[in-house]
């Protein structure tokens, strides 16, 4: 497999306190690859991980996550890593999505996963790593 273009990549803290100025960055990147549609859901796609992992993960508290965008031949990679707690997991080490719905809203997850085309969870190290695909 050949290695993917790395569109972005950074170190973000939160609580975030510039979204909107941090929505453009992402858009602005993403709109120099893609068009305009795609670039808009996968903003969306990625304020949406980033803001569950800043209520859930770390309980509104703050923390730091890494992001990173991958551009590959067929598909784009979103990689999101925090050191915030678990997401439910089922005895396959796979993200509980009937849990993470049931505890309150679970819309905006709904959403990104009728964007994308599939979202795994990884434990590296202390992090927890979220992979998202979309592909093109």
């Amino acid at each position: 497999m050949s290695p993917g273009t790395v569109l972005f990549k950074d170190i973000i803290m939160l609580p975030l306190k510039e979204r909107d100025k941090f929505r453009d960055k992402i858009y602005r990147i993403l709109k120099r690859n893609f068009d305009n549609n795609l670039s808009h859901q996968l903003v969306y796609v990625i304020d949406e991980l980033v803001s569950n992992t800043e209520e859930y993960g770390y309980k509104g508290k703050g923390g730091e996550i890494k992001i990173k965008i991958c551009k590959f031949k067929n598909y784009i990679k979103i990689e999101i890593m925090d050191k915030g707690e678990k997401p439910p997991l089922d005895s396959n080490n796979k993200i509980e999505w009937k849990e993470i719905i049931k505890r309150g809203r679970g819309l905006g997850l709904y959403s990104v996963k009728k964007i994308i085309n599939s979202l795994e969870y990884t434990r590296k190290g202390s992090w927890n790593v979220y992979k998202a695909k979309k592909n093109l």
